[in-house]
């Protein structure tokens, strides 16, 4: 296990440099500076950090340079669902314009790095202006307009005014979000390691390099937005910017993300809520009731505060604010179980409500508290805690029986009700009680396991059809999953109890195969491969799902015999009860792959290589839930066949795997389900209620966000990617975008396995 104190026997943190301020730039927010002398107009780099608050690239500018006439200009926007670096000449022709798939800018809970480096003289014509996100280079659309070699912008001239965060002729095209850690290169081609480098202790995290030895040219500067007064402060050589509008200096960066509302939270089109303020103000357009919830679930073990500030009060009868449990819907209202809030009339402890006896007075400019520790939240008003409460000494709590994992969460019922969320991104009104922190990631506690890539990673490879040797994983593999991505085949699952050349297919309900040339041996790095077409067709691309065995991370393999009887424990070394499990008779094809998943429960079950819906038999699972020691079986012959071997395959949720559920709406704006990290795949995910495939998505075969490549572990179909199948996968979970009833019906019960690459480090992948 590692952790930033535990690593090599040394003291390496996640972060080796972290970033301690940003500025928030919204509408009429910016910074502006015209060179003092003509630096390079042809070769410089931009770089920095942000965190944007919308999901739709719509006039979001992070740097320009040029005349207010347009002629010339140069512009690094979003826009029009592009991203794009782009120059015109005086008479306003188009010299160059490399345009990008803006959907990697699409989650806004999180902050990603960002670097343009433009360099004319470069011999090749797609190297004249290079774009790098967290790291990796993007590739320009066919649609770009290269540069000519040699082509002169109009950044770094003394005759142009330049802009952060604003076009020249517009002030209402902000970057709109966070910025941190803005470095410029005047000339001197630069490297995108001189900006970030690939953390050492999490595999595919982009962390702010450490050390800053850069040479940043006569116009250069690097703005860490540290000066509260001055946030145009140039820390590297006095090239310093003016500010305009009076922008936000906040703590809110890439090393320490904090909680905001989150705006993939799926909303009724009729209630839909206004958000500003870098995502931490919410107002409603009308007088239905509407939920806001935060983006980053926190652990209720560490002492948490925060504050809402009633900016507006137009009505109380629908107001509420409070914490939520970080699972329930959005759609949820206040009095329902898993809510821990208060409103005009009293407060509710998982929806059991009391009524205030010193009642307060709601009214605008009031700035509620709220303090969290173990099971107990006590709130305040304008300083002075209500009830009688005392978190200092952890005297009367108002609200108790507190989840483990929660949110905070505001709801508005009247037009132009206006509420602020201060998380601790900028100063507090109050001062938080002694032992209470930000809602932020680093008060939450550590995870189990950092490195999610020493017990599962995906892999994709092209067939050799002959001996092959897989040796690119970081540990020794227990479980291979494998499908050929372009042909129709079966999949092929082996692991190390059924041993090297046996394997199962879920698309099927047969029993155990066997191919002598098939995987021939599992190894500490990896395995070895045949010839077998199924798992190694010559020119064919696979996809292989690899798992190491580690119950203290979640996830067993084990094999057992059946002895035919009802209500036959099993014992597991989860230490926690499975969440999903998927069991298999190796020796018949009766029944196929029983499915259990919690929210299911323990009378109904699906089936892996079925499209049928869920089914309530009581032979499966014994009408028994799962145990921290043991899982429980019927006299079914599928999961209990007398004297027949069986193949248990069994999840807890844990750091790395998350069994999930939501409910669908049918809609484009579909339900958000918070994991708490940035998922790396989601596994069957599953329509219970009608007839459906099984699902899988995941991000080493979708390089974008949407992610809508998909394989069926219940068919040998090809990969398929469809819009209207689609997720999209944030820093804090994922957000459903397609509308087909397989993945979000109207009022369907939807289920799956995620497993994900963080739980707390999850910003830039």
């Amino acid at each position: 296990m590692l952790t930033p104190k535990e690593h090599n026997h040394e003291i390496i943190p996640v972060f080796p440099r972290e970033l301690s301020h940003s500025a928030l730039l919204s509408t009429g927010q910016y910074l502006a500076r015209t060179p003092q002398t003509t630096g390079n107009t042809q070769t410089f780099t931009f770089s920095g950090w942000f965190k944007g608050t919308t999901c739709e690239a719509a006039g979001h500018c992070f740097f320009t340079a040029g005349s207010a006439s347009l002629k010339p200009r140069f512009h690094i926007f979003l826009n029009d669902n592009q991203f794009s670096v782009f120059q015109a000449n005086s008479a306003g022709t188009t010299l160059f314009k490399y345009s990008f798939d803006w959907n990697v800018f699409s989650d806004p809970t999180a902050w990603y790095h960002l670097a343009v480096m433009v360099d004319t003289t470069a011999p090749a014509a797609l190297d004249r202006v290079r774009v790098y996100y967290n790291g990796n280079r993007l590739v320009p659309l066919e649609t770009s307009t290269m540069a000519a070699q040699n082509t002169v912008t109009s950044v770094n001239d003394i005759n142009y005014q330049m802009y952060i965060g604003r076009k020249l002729h517009l002030i209402t095209t902000p970057i709109n979000g966070y910025a941190s850690d803005i470095i410029f290169v005047d000339g001197i081609p630069q490297g995108i390691h001189q900006f970030g480098e690939y953390s050492s202790i999490i595999t595919g995290l982009w962390i702010p390099r450490k050390s800053k030895d850069l040479t940043l040219g006569q116009n250069g500067f690097h703005l860490r937005f540290s000066d509260a007064a001055n946030l145009g402060h140039d820390s590297a050589q006095e090239n310093h910017w003016t500010v305009i509008g009076d922008p936000a200096q906040c703590g809110d960066t890439p090393t320490n993300n904090h909680c905001t509302f989150n705006r993939l939270l799926s909303l009724d089109r009729t209630n839909e809520l206004i958000f500003s303020n870098g995502n931490r103000t919410i107002s409603s357009n009308n007088d239905s009731f509407t939920m806001a919830m935060g983006d980053i679930p926190m652990a209720t073990e560490r002492g948490l505060y925060w504050e809402c500030t009633l900016e507006t009060l137009a009505s109380t009868a629908s107001l509420s604010m409070g914490a939520i449990e970080s699972r329930c819907p959005s759609t949820n209202m206040a009095n329902k179980a898993g809510h821990f809030s208060c409103d005009a009339a009293g407060y509710y402890a998982d929806g059991v409500f009391s009524e205030w006896v010193n009642p307060p007075f709601f009214s605008a400019g009031d700035i509620f508290q709220f303090a969290l520790k173990g099971n107990n939240m006590w709130i305040g008003r304008n300083g002075s805690w209500l009830e009688d409460g005392d978190p200092i000494n952890h005297v009367n709590p108002m609200i108790t029986g507190l989840p483990q994992r929660v949110l905070p969460f505001v709801t508005t019922g009247a037009m132009d009700q206006k509420i602020t969320l201060n998380s601790g991104g900028t100063i507090f009104a109050f001062s938080p009680p002694t032992g209470f922190k930000p809602l932020c990631i680093k008060t939450n506690p550590e995870p189990t396991l950092l490195r999610s890539s020493t017990v599962f990673d995906i892999t994709t490879r092209i067939g050799t059809g002959g001996d092959t040797t897989v040796s690119s994983l970081e540990f020794a593999p227990d479980f291979v999953y494998i499908k050929g991505r372009w042909a129709v085949d079966s999949w092929g699952l082996f692991d190390r109890c059924q041993g090297t050349t046996k394997y199962l297919r879920t698309n099927s309900s047969s029993a155990q195969s066997y191919f002598t040339d098939s995987l021939t041996a599992f190894n500490d790095d990896g395995y070895n491969l045949g010839y077998a077409s199924f798992i190694n067709k010559s020119g064919n691309s696979f996809l292989d799902l690899c798992l190491k065995s580690a119950p203290y991370q979640g996830f067993e393999l084990i094999e057992y015999t059946g002895d035919g009887s009802s209500g036959r424990d099993i014992s597991h070394a989860l230490q926690a009860p499975p969440s999903f499990m998927i069991v298999k008779n190796l020796e018949t094809g009766t029944l196929g792959w029983a499915l259990y998943h919690s929210a299911l429960g323990e009378k109904k079950h699906l089936l892996l290589n079925s499209t049928e819906n869920a089914q309530e038999k009581s032979d499966i699972w014994n009408d028994t839930p799962p145990t921290s020691t043991h899982f429980t079986v019927g006299s079914n012959p599928g999961v209990n066949g007398l004297g027949q071997k069986h193949m248990a395959y069994l999840f807890a949720d844990s750091a790395i795997f998350q069994a999930f559920s939501y409910v669908g709406n049918g809609s484009e704006d579909g339900p958000f389900v918070h994991l708490g990290g940035k998922p790396r795949a989601l596994f069957a995910l599953k329509n219970t209620d009608e007839v459906g495939h099984h699902f899988l998505f995941d991000s080493a075969r979708n390089e974008k966000n949407i992610v809508a490549s998909y394989l069926l572990p219940d068919s040998t179909d090809v990969e398929t990617t469809e819009s209207n199948i689609s997720t999209l996968f944030s820093s804090q979970g994922i957000k459903i975008t397609g509308t087909n009833p397989q993945v979000n019906g109207e009022g369907n019960l939807m289920v799956g396995l995620a497993m994900l690459e963080s739980t707390k480090y999850s910003n830039a992948f």
